[in-house]
Formats: structure tokens, C-alpha cells, sequence
């Protein structure tokens, strides 16, 4: 109709641009704003630990990107239509039945569709990993549990001896505070830092060694009595430490389930004997089997351990720092009777009152605990807030273009609805286009997800990245949204008046 009132080619060339440019313009301002609020929220809610999340920011380069690509876009979009062969003839009507495909609308509608498959089955797998983790057992009971760390500066406390008598009268005076249930250890589970040493330096009395190899790490940490107790370890087979073997003059030693298959196949461990051979220590009597704990984190397979019982002597608590010098410390292990506050004041009194400038910080072990599964929980969030956005997308952009089809094809409907065609058959019509359309998207978002999957890999935990249930979840979910995105346009066109159809042009 411009044309036909005499717009010139470059007149309609500028309309069209400008349309485009001012619906991007629109566009950046408001994604400028959503970016620099959501980003906020992210940096607020990112776990510690994340690198460089303190720094990341909106600066002006990311400005005149998000300029340049909705400049870019209305260009891109804005050119096209502007092109269109513009014929005289359809001011008369008798072409007005039917529209023209346009494939390369269709072909976004498909990649969109696609590329939300894609993200919606990372983030799938990254929900299940996260579920995987919250379910999967420790080994012990972290709910409830406060850790304390007391560490002894080594200019203060330059001797071993010293350290050692400090952490006796710390233990006497928390027993006399009337906390009940509680243990000390040089580490604390889980994923503390551990003292470690090769397999293969452990040699088993009466039994050869293994001279193949290192066979791993085996994480060691000695420990007080109630320490199975407090984190409510189980003991598999004989007995954990008592009091009387602090002063049995023989050490005992209990040992992890994955640490006695190691040493003992298809033995009974109790009553054997075992050393450190590399560092030449003294046999070491195997007195229980303990159950076996996370302790290097979810992800990870259960590192073979073994326990010492700490017997307040120099050896038994002490490490060295870089200098040579003891590194003494400890963590105060704490089954909550009571409130936590209450707990962690009464550690602090009876720290204070044998040396009141030592500090003492403290930790509940749930939160350690969380804290493993942060990173995790953050990526889930992360993938499945860009998922939720590129099937938001991708639904907006199908429900646009059935209802432009509609509107063009208008006059068609209507004459089929004359001519006697159902409501429902009008609905077919219509959908029959959103499933071709969706089926093609979905195949190309499986070839997508099953590539994508690889890149995931190191992050998944207890599914594999061709899981074909989270893949099925995700085929359901866009397919669901794609479909019903077509149907409400669809439905609508169902519901024309052959009459106003008839005349609408």
C-alpha cells in the first residue's frame, strides 16, 4: 500500500530499519538492566571460592557489545523485509489466500528449539549430580556437630612437650565444662588436610610386601576416644579406641573398610600387626574396622585410612612447620547437646583460661559439609536459569510465528471453516507445522546434548552424561512448552469467523 502511494524503495528501506533498530534499542536497554540485576544476584549467591566472581562487573566494553549486537540484529532482521517483492496485485485480493514460507524464520525457530534441548539437558544432569550428592552417604553423621580449631603459635609454644600439655589440660578442662561428648583430632572430616603417606610403605607382620608400585595414598589422623562416637563412624568389626589403651603400652590402631581390604583380603584384620616400614615406627596392633567416610569430598572414591589415638604425647600431636619448628593444633569435635553458641562459648572459656590470647574459630560440620556441594548447586542454578531463558525464548519465538501464520493465512482458515473443516481440523492445521518444526529442533538438540555432555562430564557425579532418563526429562519438557506455545495461536485461529475473515481484506 506505501508502494502503491508512491514510498520509494529507500523510504521503505528506512522504515524498516528503524522499526528494527528502535525494537533492539528497547531490547539492549532492558537486557542491560535485567544483566547488571541478575548479576548482582549471582556474585551474591556464588559460593566461596569461585574465581574471580568478586571482580566480574558490567563495563563498558560489555556495554557497546550488547549496543553493537542490537544494532547488529536490527540490521540483520530489519533488511529482509524490506526487500520483499512488492506486487501491486496483492492490494487486489486475489492472492490473498495463503502465505508464503519463509524458511530462514523457520530455520531460527528450529536452531532456538535446539539450542534450548541442549541447555535444558546440561542442566538436568547438573540437578540429578546435585541430588546424587545431597543422598549419598558419608559415612557419618554431620547434623549437629561443631568443630573448633585451636592451633598453638610455634614461637609461643616452640616445644613439642608444651604443645602436648596444653592440649591435655585443654581436654581435662572441656570435661569438666560438662561437654559430654566430645573428641579431638589433628584433622577434621570432611575434606580437611590430612597426613598422608604411600600404601606401599605399609608393611604387614608375617605378610610380604608389595614392592608394584605406590598402591595410592593412605590418609591418616590421629585421634581421641570418642571420636567414632561423636561423628558416629560405625565400627564394622571388633572395637573402637577406650581409655585404657591410651595407657596400654602398646599403640592400636583402627583401620577404614577400604583400607582392611587393601592390607587384609578375604582376612579377619583383628590382632594383626602393622607398621609405617619407610619411617621405621613400631608395630601398630589392629584393635576394630571402621566404616568408611568421605572424607576427600562426594565426587571422590573413599581414600583408605587408619586411626592412631591420640595420647597427648609430642609425637602423637605434632607436626613441623617450613622452619623446622612444631606446628601444633587440634580440632575440638562436638556432638551439639545444646545450643551452639552455649558450646562454642564453654570451648572458648576453657581455651581462654589455660592462654587467653589463642583464638579459637568454629565451623559446624553441616556447614562444611554444604559446602561441598555449593559449586555444584551454584552450576545447576547457573545452567538451569540460562535453560529456563532459551526455552522461554524459543516458546516466544514458535508462539510468534503461528500466530503471524495465522494472521496471514486468515482469509484461508476462514474458507476452510466455510467450506465445513472443524474446529480441531483448523487446530491440526495449524500445529501440524510447531511439530515438524519441533520434531527436526529436537533431533538436532539430542546430536547437541550428547556433545555437550562431554564437556559436563567432570562436573557430574553419579549420572553419565548420555543418561537417557535425564535426556527423555528434557526431550518432555521443551516438546511440552513448544507444543503448548502453538496451541493457544492455534487455538485462537480455530475460533474465526468465516465471515470477518472473508472480508478482512
Amino acid at each position: 500500500m506505501r508502494a502503491a502511494l508512491g514510498a520509494s524503495r529507500i523510504r521503505l528501506l528506512q522504515q524498516s530499519i528503524s522499526e528494527s533498530l528502535f525494537l533492539g534499542g528497547i531490547g539492549a536497554v532492558s537486557g542491560c538492566a535485567a544483566a547488571g540485576a541478575l548479576l548482582k544476584l549471582i556474585v551474591s549467591v556464588a559460593p566461596d571460592g569461585t574465581p574471580r566472581i568478586q571482580q566480574a562487573h558490567i563495563d563498558a566494553r560489555i556495554l557497546g557489545f550488547a549496543v553493537a549486537i542490537s544494532i547488529c540484529c536490527g540490521l540483520l532482521f530489519g533488511l529482509p523485509s524490506a526487500f520483499h517483492r512488492l506486487d501491486i496485485e496483492f492490494l487486489t485480493g486475489w492472492r490473498s489466500v495463503g502465505a508464503p514460507r519463509h524458511w530462514p524464520r523457520h530455520a531460527l525457530i528450529v536452531v532456538q528449539i535446539a539450542v534450548s534441548l541442549v541447555l535444558v539437558t546440561g542442566a538436568t544432569l547438573l540437578v540429578k549430580t546435585l541430588w546424587n550428592m545431597e543422598r549419598t552417604p558419608l559415612g557419618m553423621e554431620g547434623d549437629n556437630v561443631l568443630i573448633a580449631r585451636v592451633s598453638l603459635n610455634s614461637q609461643r609454644y616452640p616445644q613439642n612437650s608444651r604443645c602436648a600439655a596444653f592440649f591435655d589440660n585443654l581436654e581435662t578442662r572441656l570435661t569438666q565444662a560438662a561437654i559430654p561428648t566430645f573428641a579431638l583430632s589433628d584433622s577434621a572430616p570432611p575434606a580437611g588436610a590430612a597426613r598422608t603417606h604411600i600404601l606401599a610403605n605399609i608393611e604387614v607382620e608375617s605378610q610380604p610386601r608389595d614392592t608394584q608400585g605406590t598402591g595410592g595414598m593412605v590418609v591418616w589422623r590421629y585421634v581421641t576416644t570418642r571420636y567414632f562416637d561423636v561423628l558416629r563412624i560405625p565400627i564394622r568389626r571388633g572395637r573402637g579406641f577406650s581409655d585404657a589403651d591410651r595407657e596400654a603400652s602398646e599403640d592400636r590402631i583402627v583401620l577404614s573398610e577400604a583400607l582392611a581390604r587393601r592390607l587384609f583380603p578375604n582376612q579377619d584384620p583383628i590382632g594383626r600387626r602393622m607398621r609405617n616400614a619407610a619411617e621405621g615406627e613400631h608395630w601398630l596392633t589392629v584393635i576394630g574396622v571402621a566404616g568408611d567416610v568421605k572424607n576427600a569430598g562426594f565426587a571422590y572414591p573413599d581414600d583408605p585410612e587408619y586411626y592412631l589415638l591420640r595420647k597427648h604425647v609430642a609425637d602423637h600431636i605434632s607436626g613441623a612447620d617450613n622452619n623446622g619448628r612444631a606446628a601444633c593444633s587440634a580440632n575440638v569435635i562436638v556432638r551439639l547437646p545444646t545450643s551452639t553458641d552455649l558450646v562454642a562459648a564453654a570451648i572458648r572459656t576453657a581455651t581462654a583460661s589455660i592462654d587467653p590470647e589463642l583464638p579459637v574459630s568454629t565451623d559446624l560440620l553441616r556447614t562444611r559439609i554444604d559446602h561441598l556441594t555449593s559449586r555444584q548447586a551454584f552450576n545447576a542454578a547457573l545452567l538451569s536459569a540460562f535453560a529456563a531463558v532459551g526455552v522461554l525464548l524459543a516458546a516466544i519465538g514458535l508462539y510468534a510465528v503461528i500466530s503471524f501464520m495465522v494472521v496471514q493465512q486468515t482469509q484461508e482458515i476462514g474458507i476452510r471453516i466455510a467450506l465445513g473443516a472443524s474446529p480441531s481440523g483448523v487446530v491440526r492445521m495449524t500445529m501440524r507445522y510447531a511439530v515438524k518444526s519441533t520434531s527436526i529442533a529436537i533431533l538436532l538438540g539430542i546430536v547437541g546434548s550428547l556433545a555437550a555432555g562431554r564437556l559436563l562430564r567432570s562436573l557430574l557425579f553419579g549420572v553419565s552424561e548420555k543418561d537417557p532418563t535425564m535426556l527423555a526429562v528434557s526431550v518432555t519438557v521443551v516438546l511440552a512448552l513448544a507444543l503448548v506455545a502453538a496451541w493457544i495461536p492455534s487455538r485462537r485461529a480455530s475460533r474465526i469467523d468465516p465471515l470477518v475473515a472473508l472480508r478482512c481484506d
